[in-house]
Parts: structure tokens; sequence; C-alpha cells
């Protein structure tokens, strides 16, 4: 088994990628600048949170979604991750300084 597969499994429990999953992975992993587009339900998720655990640095993702932002940091912390975070306008100045 590859290190991708050995870290998917590790981190989020799945033995296989979703479609397309995998090549969109594996172009943020190679450092290339990556727009990937995938149904609802596709696992868009993923493609940018097994990218964030495996490489150093920080990642960065846009969502108009208040209710995802919470729902993504909320997983990644019940699966150990303690650096994620979700920065948007329900939070005061203070939280937003921190």
């Amino acid at each position: 088994m590859d290190k991708l597969h050995q870290a998917l499994r590790r981190y989020f429990g799945y033995h296989t990628f979703k479609k397309g999953q995998e090549t969109i992975i594996k172009s943020v992993l190679e450092g290339r600048d990556t727009v990937a587009m995938l149904p609802t339900g596709g696992g868009k998720s993923l493609c940018y949170q097994l990218p964030g655990l495996l490489k150093d640095g920080t990642v960065l993702i846009v969502s108009p979604l208040l209710s995802l932002m919470e729902d993504q940091v909320q997983q990644l912390k019940m699966r150990g991750e303690k650096r994620a975070a979700a920065l948007n306008s329900a939070l005061t100045h203070q939280e937003k300084n921190d």
C-alpha cells in the first residue's frame, strides 16, 4: 500500500478514494495550483484536508458557508488535529485577533 493510501486509512479510515480525489490530492501534494470540481458528496473536503495533514505549513480554505466551516473544524479536531480553526464574521474581535 502506498503512503497516500496509508494516510487515507490512518487519518480518515477509508480504504479507497472517491472518483477524482486521488488525482486532485496528488496535484496538490506536488505543489501545483489546482482547481477541482466535484459534485455534492464527491469528497471535496478530503482533497484539502489530507494534503493539509501531510504537508508542512498553513492550509487556507475559503468558504461562504459558516456551518460547513465549523463542521470541518470539528471533524478535524475529533481526529486529533489541533491546528484547525475557522475565521469568520461570527467571531468577536478578540477571537479574530487570537
